[in-house]
This record gives structure tokens, sequence and C-alpha cells, in this order.
């Protein structure tokens, strides 16, 4: 046994092999766009926290490579956002890249020593006059540390046009030998702490702002307006401010569910845990519609099918067995648990099951209904995924105290419903008929429920989900 790693395996030489969201086309378009441009360019790709950047960010720098498209190289900023200044790690990484590309430092190579020398004299000139900004106004330092920083001013102006005049001459250089600008990925910026992240966006901006250099930065645009305001106050335009530094910004589209959820399916062994069960795929339409229903991000994706595979684990082990017509259920609880928790605990507690009922109800997808009918151990007890689940949730709440109980005011609610008069309902009959429909489903559900244990599966599935839930993949 083991346990699938989120991260998706990447082979250099065949980077969007195993891309399951279909970017690759994303990534050659994004590509002819930026070869497009003379002069210098900045565009960030922008996605949530587990959109899948990262992933994108690598597949996309290998391609170019292999490609020979254009000289790429790829600065993770989260690891280095321990220096005092983003500039001098973001200098030498770049530089280090450059000097060790075989092509480019054939016959003599592209010289960068120059770009070191210089940035090591305008880097500690951009932290002082930074510092001295954000510290103290001019008048509270008094005039003599005025002076010094208007003559520090003047002298990192000389300095920057220095460094950019030199950079300039590398990115002609690497444009003369690729016939193409040099793309420098910048990943992980909206991990680092607000004052790095800010500054490695200034830095390009003021430093690196030079043709023949495209800058692709992997952001959270609203995680990075939060950095902003962290440092210039809630009330600065912090939108506004990031598009001095950003030239274009591409918004990663929302990947299928369905493909993505059986994706992550396939690399566990939850298929051989549940033996070919005739409700596996009632279970995954189910796990899809909550991908969907709660607008999960991949990482949250990943989340889901992990603690499906781990729920099924322990109910396929020494916890104990479950009848499998009521797999479909467990993607609903599990997700349920993750995304309303509020919901869910009250569920579990037996306080209240009208949440999670609610919940349930967007469950309608008509290809789910002959699918868990073969769940079932009796013939024609097809049953519709919303009342399936109303019945489980009904099941859970009442607990092993109320669970006959339940079971008979449902019993008797259905046939208060079937034998009303149709001429004496108040409302459309197509109500009074889907109402009929809704309690046979849960009635029948129930029942099913009971003949297999009753309370005690349904204690065993919530025991196995709640343990499920405390695990997280290191």
């Amino acid at each position: 046994m083991s346990v699938a790693k989120s991260e998706i395996d990447i082979d250099p030489d065949a980077p969007f092999e195993n891309d399951k969201l279909d970017r690759e086309d994303t990534a050659r378009k994004l590509t002819s766009l930026m070869l497009s441009f003379e002069d210098s360019l900045v565009l960030s790709i922008n996605g949530r926290w587990g959109a899948g950047k990262t992933t994108f960010i690598k597949m996309w720098n290998h391609m170019l490579e292999n490609e020979d498209t254009a000289k790429s190289l790829r600065f993770n900023a989260w690891e280095n956002d321990f220096a005092s200044d983003p500039a001098l790690v973001f200098i030498n990484e770049m530089t280090e890249a450059i000097e060790d590309d075989n092509e480019l430092s054939a016959d003599g190579g592209i010289e960068t020593d120059q770009l070191r020398v210089i940035g090591k004299e305008v880097i500690p000139l951009l932290l002082e006059l930074s510092i001295g900004a954000r510290t103290a106004t001019l008048a509270e330092k008094g005039i003599d540390a005025a002076d010094s920083l208007f003559q520090n001013f003047e002298e990192a102006k000389s300095q920057i046009h220095q460094f950019k005049e030199e950079l300039k001459g590398v990115a002609e250089q690497i444009q003369k030998e690729t016939s193409a600008p040099l793309v420098v990925f910048v990943d992980e910026l909206d991990r680092c702490r607000p004052d790095f992240a800010v500054e490695l966006l200034e830095r390009i901006k003021h430093l690196f702002d030079v043709p023949g250099i495209v800058f692709v930065l992997a952001v959270d645009a609203e995680q990075l307006a939060n950095s902003v305001r962290s440092l210039y106050g809630r009330e600065m335009d912090a939108e506004g401010h990031l598009r001095r530094f950003i030239d274009l910004s591409y918004r990663l589209p929302r990947p299928s569910d369905g493909e993505y959820v059986q994706y992550l399916y396939s690399r566990h062994d939850t298929d051989e845990l549940l033996r070919g069960s005739d409700v596996i795929l009632a279970m995954l339409a189910v796990a899809k519609q909550c991908a969907d229903h709660y607008d999960l991000s991949l990482r949250a994706k990943e989340q889901l099918m992990l603690r499906l595979d781990l729920t099924f684990r322990q109910l396929n082990s020494g916890l104990g067995s479950m009848p499998n017509f009521l797999y479909p259920a467990v993607p609903f609880l599990v997700a349920l648990r993750m995304e309303r928790k509020d919901a869910y605990e009250k569920l579990i507690r037996g306080k209240s099951a009208e949440k999670s009922i609610e919940e349930a109800e967007v469950f309608t997808t008509g290809a789910l209904e002959t699918m868990i009918e073969g769940g079932f151990s009796r013939p024609n007890m097809s049953v519709r995924p919303q009342y399936f689940l109303e019945a489980v949730n009904r099941a859970i709440a009442a607990g092993e105290s109320d669970f006959d109980r339940t079971l008979s005011k449902i019993g008797d609610r259905m046939e208060e419903v079937a034998n009303e008069d149709p001429n004496e309902w108040e409302g459309p009959i197509h109500e009074k008929t889907e109402l009929e429909r809704q309690w046979k489903g849960v009635l029948k559900t129930m029942r099913e429920i009971d003949a297999h244990g009753g309370a005690k599966v349904v204690t065993q599935l919530v025991d196995a989900i709640e343990l499920s839930g405390q695990l997280d993949q290191v």
C-alpha cells in the first residue's frame, strides 16, 4: 500500500505527459504571445492557492528548454525569502543559470561578472532607501539624515542605470544566440513574507525592466494584494499598486472537475479496495459533483480523494465492512466535513440534519439514479441521489438511540402523503408526486440501512470519516 503523493510527476523530456488539466495548449499560446513582444514584459499567471500554478510553471519551463524555443530559468521566491533583499539572491541565481547553460557558455560565453559587481554595490543603497522610506519621515530624521538619503538616492540612480545597461547587453547577447528573449519564471511569490514579495516586484520593475527579458510570475492576486496592504496600510489601492509592476495577467482556467477527480482516483488503490463494486461509478459521480458544488481547488480535490481512500481502507479492514450501496454517501460526507464543518458537526452530534440535507439537495444529476440502483440488495430499488443522501443524513442524525423512531416517522410521513386525496391537495399536483417520490426514496434507503445493521453501520462510516479528516498528507 502507498499513499499517492499530491505532486505530479514531471518528466523533463516530456513535461506535459502527465498533464491531466489540458494546459499544454495554454503554455504554447502564451509562449507565442510572449515572443511577439520586443520590449520587456511582466506576465502574471493568476490562480488561488492549490490551482496548480507551480506544476504548470515547471512543465512550461521544461517545454521551453526541450524545444529550444527560448532560454528560461525558474526562481522559487519562497525558498529565498530569508534574504534581506530579494534582488541579491535573484541576481545570483540568474547569473549562475546563464553561466551554467552549456550553449550560452560556449565560445567564451556571456559575461555576467559585472552584473554581480554592480549588484553588490546597488543593493545596499536600495535597502537603505527602502528602510528609510518606510520607517520615518525626513523631518523626523533631521537635516543630516535627509542629506544622506538624497546622496544615496542619486548614487543609487547612477548604479541602477549602470546595472540596467549591463543587463541589457546580456539580454542582447542571449537574443543573438537564441533569437528569443530570456524567460524568467518566478514561482511561489504569494507564499513569501509580505515585504519580500512586494520588494521583489519592485526590484523586477526598477532593476530588470530591460528589452529581451520576460518575467512570468505565478501568483495568487488576492494574497499578493493583502501583502501590499500589510506594508502600506489597509486603505492602499493594492490592485492599482500591483498594476504598476505587472503588464498582463492571465487567470488559469478552472480544470474539469470530472477528469481531475477520475485521475486522482486512479492514483490511489481505491478501486482495488472496492473490488469492482457496481456503485463505483455512482460514488465517483458524487465526488465530481462535490468538487463542482464546493468549487474545490486542486489541492482540495486531492484532499477529498485521499480521504476517500483512507475511509474505504478503514471500512474494509479491522474496523468493519460497509454495504456497497452506501459508497456514494462517502464523498458527500467527506466533502461536507471539509467545506461545511458546522453542518457536519450538527449532523454527527445528532443536533440537526436539516443543514446537511439542504447541501444534499444539489445532487440531482439524472445519471446517478440508475447507478445507485445497482447498489441495493433488492430489485427495483432505484432512488434519486438527493433522497438517498437525505436518508443517510437522517440515519446519522438519529443515531442508535433514535434510529427506529426516525424510521417509523418517515414511514408515517410517506403514507400520509401517498394517501392524501389529489383533489384536496393544495398546490400543483406535480409537487405531490415529487413529495411522494422523496419520501419513498428516503424510506427505501432507511430500510436498506436497517437491513444492514441500522445505526451501527452509519456510525462506523462516520468514525472512519472522522479519522480520515484528521489525517493530512506530509
